[in-house]
């Protein structure tokens, strides 16, 4: 493990992580150094642990889980596109949308 420091433009080396981790993320919260993302192996898998160097007492707003709302029904004319507003609400985190699917009765045209 190395840390680099920008106001010396130098790196030390740090005590060793716990799980070695690829592709790690970090991030800083209060007294500590968060590593809460990476894979045990190049490529991917699933890594269950958390590690921190310094204190861990996180310090900011708790995260609270969001929500995707959507309004209950929209038209879309056949043949043609148009925009449905999504909003996160309920919470501080963001929301990932992995698929979306549209379902309805295909009504005639008159």
């Amino acid at each position: 493990m190395e840390a680099y420091n920008p106001k010396t433009s130098k790196w030390t080396t740090k005590e060793s992580m716990n799980y070695a981790l690829h592709g790690t993320q970090a991030i800083v919260s209060g007294k500590g150094v968060f590593i809460a993302g990476g894979s045990p192996t190049r490529g991917g898998g699933r890594q269950n642990n958390m590690e921190v160097y310094g204190e861990d007492a996180p310090a900011g707003t708790t995260l609270i889980a969001s929500k995707i709302e959507a309004d209950e029904e929209a038209m879309i004319a056949i043949g043609s596109t148009t925009a449905i507003p999504l909003k996160n609400v309920g919470g501080n985190m963001g929301s990932f949308i992995t698929s979306v699917q549209i379902e309805g009765a295909k009504k005639k045209q008159l």
